[in-house]
């Protein structure tokens, strides 16, 4: 069996599928004083940034709900999106044909990473998400 890919790895692969979904889009992006943005999107006059981590375990979820809201707060954002991506990843096929779990997190709509309530859906549904901030 393939080794699990790095997070950074996966970051890039979807970087890479939003871009060729018409988003744009950079993977790992430098934010300066050592931050950065796991994906980073610019739509309009607006900056997205994508938090993600790999598997669906409750502690992932609050893992990328709590860097979602971390780049809300340092004002690195003007929204962002929790990603958890699913263990079994081994390609950039895998990922586009997998479905992620999201939450939409914005300045006014932060409630607990208890209380999220996270979609699942393919990357063409996490598209049409971004497209309609």
């Amino acid at each position: 069996m393939p080794e699990r890919n790095y997070e950074s790895t996966l970051n890039t692969w979807l970087a890479d599928d939003l871009r060729k979904r018409g988003l744009d889009a950079k993977p790992e992006s430098a934010q300066g004083g050592g931050r950065r943005l796991d994906v980073e999107i610019q739509l309009k006059q607006i900056k997205i940034a994508l938090e993600a981590e790999q598997g669906h375990a409750p502690n992932k979820r609050r893992s990328a709900i709590k860097d979602a809201d971390a780049r809300l707060d340092q004002e690195l954002a003007d929204c962002a999106v929790a990603v958890c991506y699913p263990d079994n990843l081994f390609s950039a096929d895998d990922l586009a044909r997998c479905e992620v779990l999201y939450a939409l997190r914005t300045h006014k709509t932060r409630p607990s990473a208890a209380k999220t309530e996270w979609q699942q859906g393919d990357l063409d549904q996490l598209v049409r998400v971004i497209k309609k901030i």
